[in-house]
């Protein structure tokens, strides 16, 4: 029984010893870096410059290791060891994560719709003219990396304040409403757009999509304008209305009904709010 409880103890001893030891132990990073030498790196199986070469690096080789001090870094690999006078120290520490920021949420809202044409000419309604636009231009932003979402994407009708109701619903960051004009003058031509006065981001918007719209277009520039139209009042975000042509105007209409125009104007409202 003695004996057993010698050993026991012995054995408590030993585990406690070496516990305490590897807590003072210090934790030896390995490190990695490149050789930078004219002709060779010797490799010795001390940490001297009398050590027995057991084996040469090359410059630009890569090699890790662990520090020992006075100059000797141990290899990793246990091949040996090298001054590291002649190895260059490379940072591999992890850059900080990247919080990268929610994508912008866009509520695209095309004009109008079922028994409410909105402007009507040359063959043309407006409640279509700006779906099919309000369509490209949500690929194109969704391209680009936004969260687009639209008012209407079918010919419905939609009272403002459901357009209103249904942005602030959905949580957008941004409002853009797509319109085209009419005018009982049929030379009447241009792109325009609007914000609400109280709207510093709203104008900083509206100033980039007409920008873009006229840079890509070569329209007509109707100017960037203050209004209190119902949803640049109401909306819960900053809104901008863009009014891309004149279907009552022979010449915009014939563009407006046109694919690759329509593609045109879409690139470059979402070109406009990428900008702003």
């Amino acid at each position: 029984m003695n004996n057993n409880k010698l050993q026991i103890n012995g054995f408590i001893l030993i585990v406690t010893l070496a516990c305490l030891l590897l807590a003072v132990m210090p934790a030896y990073a390995v490190e990695q870096g490149e050789v930078t030498v004219n002709t060779t790196l010797n490799v010795r199986n001390a940490p001297s410059t009398s050590a027995e070469v057991v084996g040469v690096k090359y410059n630009g080789d890569m090699v890790e290791f662990i520090d020992e001090g006075q100059g000797w870094g141990r290899l990793a690999d246990g091949t040996g060891y090298v001054s590291l006078e002649w190895v260059k120290r490379i940072d591999v520490t992890p850059p900080p994560p990247v919080n990268n920021p929610e994508p912008k949420r866009i509520m695209l809202d095309p004009g109008h719709g079922a028994h409410d044409s909105g402007a009507a000419a040359n063959g043309l309604m407006e409640k279509d003219v700006v779906l099919d636009i309000a369509h490209k231009t949500k690929k194109r932003l969704e391209e680009l990396g936004y969260v687009v979402n639209m008012t209407r994407e079918t010919d419905v009708f939609l009272s403002l304040e459901e357009r209103v109701a249904v942005t602030s619903a959905w949580g957008a960051d941004q409002f853009v409403s797509i319109h085209a004009n009419g005018h009982t003058n049929v030379e009447a031509a241009g792109i325009e757009t609007f914000y609400h006065p109280s709207s510093t981001t709203g104008k900083a918007m509206a100033q980039s999509t007409q920008q873009s719209l006229l840079a890509d277009t070569g329209a007509v520039d109707r100017s960037v304008k203050q209004e209190t139209f119902h949803v640049l009042r109401n909306s819960p975000v900053p809104a901008i209305l863009v009014e891309v042509g004149f279907i009552t105007n022979a010449e915009e209409a014939a563009k407006l009904s046109d694919d690759s125009y329509q593609e045109t104007i879409a690139h470059a409202i979402a070109k406009g709010i990428v900008e702003q």
